[in-house]
């Protein structure tokens, strides 16, 4: 229910950006893991705080994720809590690392701020399509 690009722009043009929106978001998700799991001084950084780095990517995450694959709102967001547990956790397995619950909290916070956004944005959109007249 998040987002059928395919039927918002049409079959050949929304199966084309459903494709490469899939691919991004894998993309981001594996970069998400080997960031965290590559010793720190390997780690790129923005100069940003720890925690807004932490919750800017997992929010990026959240909302690429919510774009590229339809579907209930609760599974998303639990999956999200899966995905920032299993992150931290890869962490423990490289020396020099270590899972923190506090970058669990702020990672699971970003990714499902994301999720809920982009889930409460798209349905608004699709509210807003079904009222215009084109569409009736």
């Amino acid at each position: 229910m998040c987002f059928e690009l395919r039927n918002d722009f049409g079959s050949r043009t929304g199966s084309t950006i459903l494709a490469t929106t899939r691919v991004v978001a894998w993309i981001v998700a594996i970069g998400l893991i080997i960031t965290s799991i590559v010793p720190a001084p390997l780690r790129p950084g923005t100069g940003a705080s720890h925690n807004f780095e932490h919750f800017g990517s997992f929010l990026l995450a959240g909302i690429i994720w919510c774009l590229a694959y339809s579907g209930r709102l609760l599974l998303w967001l639990g999956t999200m809590v899966i995905f920032a547990g299993s992150v931290e956790l890869l962490q423990i397995l490289v020396p020099g690392r270590h899972a923190r619950f506090s970058d669990f909290v702020v990672d699971v916070l970003g990714g499902c701020a994301g999720i809920f956004v982009t889930f409460l944005v798209v349905g608004c959109y699709r509210l807003c399509r079904k009222d215009t007249p084109d569409n009736n």
